[in-house]
Parts: C-alpha cells; sequence; structure tokens
C-alpha cells in the first residue's frame, strides 16, 4: 500500500473478509499519526470494530489522528470543507460508495483530489470492489483510477493458510 500511494493519489486493498485488511490500516494510521484521516464506513458497527481491534493490538485511541463517520453523513456535508480537513480519507468496503446518492459526493471529493497539486491520499479497502446488482460497476476503476495496492481472494487466501478451509 505504501509503495502504490507513493505513486498515486489513491489506492485499494482487495483482499478476501478475514484477512487482515484491518491490521494493514490501523498500521497505516499508526504509523501516519502526523496525518490528519477521515474513516468512512458503511456502519457505525464496523467504525466500533476498527476501534475495538485498534484497542486489541495495543493501539489506544488518543493515538490515531482519525475522525469516523458513515457513508450516509456525506450526503449533508460540504465536499469542499470536508477534503480541506483531512489529508487521508479512507473508504471502507469502499463498494458501497457507488450507491447513487453517495457517489454524487464521493465524486465530488475525486475531483478534488485529481485537480489538487497536494500530498492527500484517498485508501480503499474491500472483499468485493465490483457491485454485481448494479450493473457489475468496478469501484476500483471509478473511485481509485484502477491503482489496486494488492489483491487477496477467498481462495489464495485458503491456499496460503489465512483462512481454514
Amino acid at each position: 500500500m505504501i509503495k502504490s500511494l507513493e505513486n498515486n493519489k489513491c489506492t485499494t486493498i482487495n483482499h478476501a473478509t478475514g484477512t487482515g485488511k484491518s491490521f494493514i490500516m490501523l498500521k497505516y494510521l499508526y504509523e501516519n499519526r502526523d496525518k490528519k484521516v477521515l474513516y468512512i464506513a458503511p456502519t457505525y458497527p464496523i467504525i466500533d470494530q476498527i476501534k475495538k481491534s485498534a484497542k486489541e493490538i495495543g493501539i489506544k485511541s488518543d493515538e490515531l489522528n482519525i475522525d469516523t463517520i458513515i457513508y450516509r453523513s456525506l450526503l449533508t456535508m460540504d465536499m469542499n470543507e470536508l477534503y480541506k480537513k483531512y489529508d487521508v480519507i479512507v473508504f471502507d468496503e469502499y463498494h458501497r460508495t457507488g450507491a447513487t446518492e453517495t457517489f454524487k459526493k464521493i465524486k465530488e471529493l475525486k475531483l478534488l483530489l485529481s485537480q489538487s497539486n497536494d500530498n492527500k491520499k484517498f485508501i480503499g479497502l474491500t472483499a468485493t470492489p465490483i457491485r454485481y446488482l448494479d450493473d457489475e460497476r468496478n469501484m476500483t476503476e471509478e473511485i481509485f483510477d484502477g491503482n489496486v495496492a494488492s489483491t487477496l481472494s477467498i481462495a489464495e487466501s485458503m491456499l496460503e493458510e489465512i483462512l481454514p478451509v
């Protein structure tokens, strides 16, 4: 992920559920706690889980420089103000960014990122980048310019004994 972000403003980690996306993200957040991060997820339980995971690996909440919101919150926010406030925006379960109204807001953010000369970054996490029930839209292409730092399928994770068969 670090290597991908050296050459790109955005990237993704597309790993099967249970293979450590949250751990990778927490390590990045901890090592980059000098940056202001917005962590967006589809639901509050997912946000609670990332906070719980941080605690389980010994990261205290005050050691991370993050704000958290759910995707629905974007609908009432000014994207220019939001963009100015954060150095990194993390999109957990980023396949959810394709929902009609949310997508409009995300596209506003993406346009700001594309037009800027700053060093801001977008990071997407998901197990399923394709929206199969939405004309098989590829959210990696639509939001992250096709940049994938790492892919790990369920089959590969079983072969590598990361997940049980």
